[in-house]
């Protein structure tokens, strides 16, 4: 586990990750078109391996976490899903799940292009300003990017392993 001191947080969120005006309105816009209030909401991220073909047991596996976040949250609450993987991106659907539609893509693979790196930094922001990230991940380490999240901007992560 690492910690990210006070002086650092400040410096990286002032100094590295304020978004510039044009592309802050982009932010304002998805969160205005999504219907988001700063901090009236909440994360699914679900990470899984980026090339990871669909397996229904693993849909399942996904599902049945996501059956245990609603049971959290209140009856109007929204949560707002991302996924590192499109495959299984469709079969998930609930009335509080809110989908971005965006086309995202894993930040720092050569295949990622700058669209994908764009709607991927924008759903990035928008986790900055949640209330909790329900973070489900096959990967025994969880998920960077929102665990970097969880640590820059003190966004309280609960962990969820499938």
């Amino acid at each position: 586990m690492y910690i990210v001191d006070n002086d650092c947080k400040e410096f990286i969120i002032q100094n590295c990750l304020t978004p510039k005006i044009s592309f802050k309105h982009k932010i304002e816009n998805k969160k205005k078109e999504l219907n988001l209030k700063d901090y009236c909401y909440s994360i699914i991220h679900i990470r899984v391996p980026d090339y990871q073909p669909f397996y229904s047991e693993q849909l399942k596996n996904i599902i049945s976490v996501i059956d245990v976040i609603k049971d959290k949250i209140t009856d109007d609450e929204k949560c707002v899903l991302l996924i590192s993987n499109d495959v299984y991106f469709d079969h998930i659907n609930y009335p509080f799940i809110i989908k971005t539609n965006l086309k995202r893509g894993h930040i720092g693979l050569n295949t990622t292009t700058i669209h994908e790196t764009e709607d991927t930094m924008i759903e990035f922001m928008i986790m900055t300003t949640s209330k909790k990230i329900y973070q489900i991940s096959e990967l025994s380490w969880g998920s960077g990017f929102s665990d970097i999240v969880n640590k820059i901007y003190d966004i309280p992560l609960e962990d969820y392993k499938i």
